[in-house]
């Protein structure tokens, strides 16, 4: 009989692991393995009105203004808490969805009140006026916690963003 449960025992565990593991993320689940834990879009209500993606356990939220202003922000696992990183400026390309050349945008750290020097959870860019209205696949590089990753916006024509899946690198 003792067998006959050991052996139930691996196979179900067997078939959990195919099947892919699950990480709970407070109001959300991760499947490790999966898409999710690759930056795919939650469609959750985002804290400043943009488009939220994953990059591991943190995330990365776009918001786009007027006159091609675009604002990014890293965000903590609960997708809500400001999480600032070490850095200057994130490299990022712009590409129109029709083709053509990449485009290099760089997003400029702008740290909120209280971050720590040399830190930032915010950052800012302005697409060349030749973009303003484009429809856009916009790739922003990002490393958080020593990890690098990638992050891949749509901009539609009217200039907001739409969801589109991206991967970390």
């Amino acid at each position: 009989m003792w067998r006959f449960q050991w052996l139930a025992a691996i196979a179900a565990s067997l078939l959990l692991a195919a099947c892919g593991e699950k990480e709970d993320h407070g109001d959300h689940e991760h499947a490790t393995g999966g898409h999710a834990e690759h930056g795919e879009d939650h469609g959750h209500a985002s804290p400043h009105g943009g488009v939220v993606k994953s990059a591991g356990d943190y995330h990365l939220e776009l918001v786009t203004g007027n006159e091609g202003a675009l604002t990014l922000h890293v965000l903590g696992a609960d997708e809500k808490v400001a999480h600032p990183i070490a850095a200057t400026f994130l490299a990022a390309q712009a590409q129109p969805r029709e083709g053509g050349a990449f485009t290099a945008v760089r997003f400029e750290a702008s740290p909120l009140a209280g971050e720590p020097a040399g830190q930032s959870s915010r950052f800012g860019a302005t697409l060349p006026e030749s973009l303003h209205g484009r429809a856009l696949a916009l790739t922003v590089n990002v490393s958080i916690a020593g990890k690098p990753y990638r992050a891949e916006f749509e901009l539609g024509a009217a200039g907001g963003t739409q969801e589109h899946e991206d991967h970390d690198r």
